[in-house]
Order: C-alpha cells, then structure tokens, then sequence
C-alpha cells in the first residue's frame, strides 16, 4: 500500500516553538558551518526583513526543506497538543542551518535583557518552556533539556555554552572547546553576537519577530529510518533542479525569430564564459541598469523592452558584461596582470565573500575602456568603499544600497574619480569604522583576517598572494588563557587584559596547522613552535615580529598596535591617529 509522506510548510515558531524536541543522530556530521556562512544566512534574513531599507522588504524568507525522522505515532511538528511528553524528532537533513538558528536564537534571547516581551517569546526556541521557569544559568552542572540536541560531545558543550541562558552575554566564562565542531560554534555564537551588537533594540525585535513569523521551511516527516535515508540520497544527490538562468533563457530566447541564431549564439557564448555565476550576471545587470528592487525575471523583462528586444538584450548587453564579468573574475585570481594597472584591487576585491561591487566595476570597465587611468581611480575607490563597508561590520543589504548608488552615479557620470561625493564617508562612519578595529576579531572574523593580509602587504611592499583559507588569526595573547598560565601575570587586571587580547596589536597570521598547535602556549612556547613550524613561503611579515619578540606585555601590544593601524589607515584613507587600546586606558583612569 501506498503511504504518502506527511509535507508541511512550517514558520520556525511553529517548528521549533511547538510541542517538539529535535535530536541530530550519532551517524550525522558534526557541526561543520563557519563564521562566514553563518553571517551570511544573518544578512540575507535581516535585509529580507527590511532592516537595511524597509521598502525592500520581502513578504517571506524560505530556508530550505527539512527531513525529519519520528515514530509511527508522532505527526509533524506543531500538530502535537502540550499535554504529555514532547514529541521527539531526528534530523535527517537540515541539522547545519538549525543548529545555526538555534544560536542564532539564542544570541537574540541574550541580547534582549529588559525586554521580557520578547525574551518570552525567543526563549521558548531554544528550552523547552517547563524548564525555563524550573532551571536557572546558577545551575552550572544541570544539563537543561533543550529544543536541539546535538550529538556526541558537542551536545553537552552546546547546552552549557549556548542553550543555557546567559551563554551568549560578553561576560560568560565559555568553556574551551576540545572539538573543531565546538570551536565552530563558539566562533559563530560571538559573531552571532557582534553582528546583534550593532541593531538598535528595535531593529533586533524586529528581526526576532520575523525569524519566528515570516522564515519558513518544508518539513518532510518519514516513520521509517530506511526510508529517510533513501529520500536523504534523493534530496542531496540525484537529479539536475531547473536552474533560474533556463527559466530567463527561455523569457528572452522566446522572442528570438527564425533569424536570430546569433542571437542563440551569443547566449551559448555568454553562459560559458560565466559558467556557474550566469545567474549573477542578471542580478548584477539589474544594479546597473538601475533596476535592483525589481525581481530577477521582472527586471529581465524590462531591460528587454528598454533596449528593444531580445536580440539587442543579448548582442549589446547580454554577451558585453558577460565578457567584462569574466575578466574581472579571471584578474582577481591574479595580483599582478599585465597591462592592467588595477589588477591589485580585483584581486582584494576578489577576496570578499559578496559581489555587491561588482556591477560598479563592470559599469567602470563598460564605461571606462578607452581611458584606464579613469577605470583604475574608480575601482581604487571601489575596493577602499567595498573594505570600509566591511569594517564598519554593514550587513549585505546597506552594501548592496551604497553601491547601488555608486553604479547609478558613474552611469550618470557624477563620479569619475575617487573623489566623487558617493565615494565620501561621514565623519560618523570613519569613525564607527575606527571603533571597530578596537576588536575586529570578535565582531567579523573573516574581514578581521583579509585586513590583516592587506596589512601583511603594506609592512611588506608587495602583495603576497597568499589563499586566505590557509592561514587563521591567531591571539599571541590567548583569549582565554589558563588559570595558572603566565599570561594572567604579565597582565594582572582582567578587564586591562580583554582589551589588549581583542585590539588589533594581539593580532597575527598562522598557517591554520600552526595554530591549532599553539593556541594557549606562553610565549617561549609558541615562539620555539613558530621558529620550527614557519618556512620562508608561509612566514608572513605580521608573524614575523611574533616569532622576534622577547616580551608580550600591554606595552609591547599597544607599540604593536599603533603600527599596525597606520598600515590599516593607508589602505582604509580613515583617521585611525587615537589608537583604540589607548583610548580604552585613559577612560578606565577617568572612571577611577
């Protein structure tokens, strides 16, 4: 007998906050998402909640399907009543991303001290409610029953460092993860929280309220494990899903006649010169066209009507910025390429998780062929805009807004020069950039390690085209050293200690194998492993005074410090001349 699967489409309020319990089963993966995955599923929902510009809005956020595992009797998630024990769920496949929001939830829970509100609401996401009014954060040894289980040792590791009210505040003693998996979600539950930190109380409400009401997922219930595995295999392995771009090839292919064969010509052309990004290609044409709040198809339309149909679409536009697009990824793959005096800035450019620039560089390159002097201002500009968005830590949305007003200024040729009022920061932007190099680390860990490899390049005076996924930031002064370590000795005072730990002269470059091995070594320690670990190819000029030092005291940190930002200032063009390690001293002195 046939027996259909129960199929339901369900908000995380209604997922997570019903009557269900959620477990990740032993023959799972561990934890595996990093910071920058993580923040980017934070972008995406917070620019669809319209918390980057509220008319942009989306009426929904889709996360994807769910694949879960109950017995014969449990029905899916929120068609249980509260009466009895909760009905228990595996994860057959979707465990990353609920993982994710579950820290996600609970950095929010953390975040919204005083606003009980909507600390009952978000609460409930992440313990099951009978223990929240039970257990309490001074219970350090209770294992409190949450809504996600993970498995194996990260599951007691995530109870106490995450679930567990509390876990996601500044002053939490977090455990040392003894697992990769631990050390991922450690590293997204604070990212989690830098990037809360910059919301207005508000905005963070506001993102709350969507992430329980508005993100949805399909949940796909099966009773049988043989069963789940084989729908697992047919989800993530078999078959060829119509892709976005055969849907567009068929609105502007469609109005090709009898005639047109260059037309399908230069299509085929234009689709294996971008290959897998031929769907970027459009959402990149819609910025410069002036067309970003549009939907992809919509906008499509309209650019076909504006230029005068497809074969036009396809000859003058289409085919063009495939080609400018396909050079510009070509060149940022290399830092050096002859005869283009702007291959340095693709190549930083390259590095960013994120192609929000690029329609204002393909517009630059369209724009701009006939005089490279032009072309390479702009692109400079670009790529210092593109690295002062990031250090101010502005989420996907606000980017993609300033370089759309970018795109839209060098089209109307109000900006041919770095100069260009659209290219200026406020005095209050410098500055919250400028404050937030006092703990980059801890508030965007991948933009605090492609900074320091920009730095590594001003101290060295070449451009080391190093790949950023080899090499980890490393604290010389570990973030959480020992009891008895002699870390706690050259720097007695606690709070004097966070602040040299987290500022940017802590801060250096290891190749990721170095420094698993060193993390809590004292400092002979980690400088013999360095002097033995590091060859001439992976020693970088930023580790190079690390391996030197003889002292790693506040005085050395803050020297350290104070030359690293004038590097930082060069590439960045933002007044930097108050190191933020100083500034934090003289205001505890006044508070004293």
């Amino acid at each position: 007998m046939f027996v259909r699967l129960p199929v339901a489409s369900l908000t995380l309020r209604e997922l997570i906050g019903s009557h269900s319990v959620f477990s990740v089963p032993p023959f799972q993966r561990p934890y595996a998402w990093g910071v920058e995955q993580a923040i980017q599923m934070f972008d995406d929902v917070a620019s669809a909640a319209g918390l980057d510009a509220p008319e942009l809005a989306e009426p929904d956020y889709f996360l994807g399907t769910v694949l879960l595992l109950a017995s014969e009797s449990t029905g899916l998630p929120g068609s249980e009543t509260w009466s009895g024990s909760p009905a228990e769920y595996q994860i057959i496949d979707g465990q990353q991303r609920l993982t994710t929001l579950t820290i996600l939830f609970a950095a929010l829970r953390d975040s919204m001290e005083g606003m009980d509100e909507f600390v009952d609401e978000i609460a409930p996401l992440v313990i099951v409610p009978s223990v929240i009014r039970d257990q309490t954060v001074d219970q350090p040894a209770a294992f409190l029953p949450c809504r996600l289980m993970l498995s194996g040792r990260e599951r007691v590791f995530f109870n106490r460092n995450v679930q567990r009210p509390g876990c996601c505040n500044a002053d939490f003693e977090t455990e040392e993860p003894q697992s990769e998996a631990g050390r991922r979600i450690l590293a997204v539950r604070d990212a989690f929280c830098s990037a809360l930190e910059l919301l207005e109380p508000a905005e963070r409400r506001k993102l709350a309220a969507y992430l329980m009401g508005y993100c949805h997922v399909v949940v796909t219930l099966s009773h049988e494990i043989d069963r789940a595995h084989r729908l697992f295999t047919v989800i993530n392995e078999r078959g060829k899903p119509l892709q976005r771009n055969d849907i567009l090839k068929v609105e502007v292919l469609s109005g090709v006649d009898g005639e047109g064969a260059d037309a399908v010509r230069h299509w085929d052309e234009a689709e294996q010169l971008v290959g897998g990004d031929f769907e970027s290609l459009f959402s990149h044409l819609r910025t410069i066209y002036g067309r970003p709040e549009q939907r992809i198809v919509s906008a499509v339309r309209g650019l076909l009507a504006d230029v005068g149909g497809s074969e036009p679409f396809v000859d003058d536009v289409l085919l063009p910025y495939a080609r400018i697009q396909a050079g510009i990824v070509a060149a940022s793959q290399s830092a050096e390429v002859a005869g283009i005096p702007y291959a340095t800035n693709l190549f930083y450019l390259g590095r960013l998780n994120g192609a929000e620039w690029m329609p204002s560089v393909m517009l630059t390159l369209r724009m701009h062929q006939a005089s490279p002097e032009i072309a390479h201002e702009l692109i400079s500009a670009i790529d210092r805009t593109a690295y002062v968005l990031r250090v101010m830590c502005q989420g996907s949305g606000r980017r993609a807004t300033r370089f759309q007003a970018i795109a839209k200024a060098i089209a109307n040729g109000t900006a041919v020069s770095g100069d260009a009022e659209v290219f200026s920061f406020s005095r209050d932007e410098q500055r919250a950039a400028a404050y937030n190099l006092r703990d980059l680390h801890r508030r965007n860990q991948q933009v605090s390690k492609l900074l320091l490899l920009r730095i590594n390049d001003v101290i060295e005076g070449r451009v080391r085209a190093v790949n950023p996924a080899d090499y980890s930031v490393e604290h010389v002064l570990p973030v959480r050293p020992q009891a008895n370590s002699s870390w706690r000795n050259l720097i007695p005072d606690p709070e004097l200690r966070e602040i040299a730990t987290a500022c940017l002269g802590n801060l250096t470059l290891l190749p990721c194998r170095l420094n698993a091995k060193i993390r809590n070594s004292d400092l002979g320690q980690k400088r013999d492993l360095l002097m033995k670990g590091l060859t001439q190819e992976t020693t970088l000029a930023i580790a190079r005074d690390v391996v030197e030092a003889k002292n790693w005291d506040f005085d050395t940190i803050k020297a350290r410090e104070a030359v690293l930002l004038e590097a930082a200032a060069k590439i960045l063009r933002i007044d930097v001349s108050e190191t933020p390690i100083a500034r934090d001293k003289r205001r505890r002195a006044s508070r004293n």
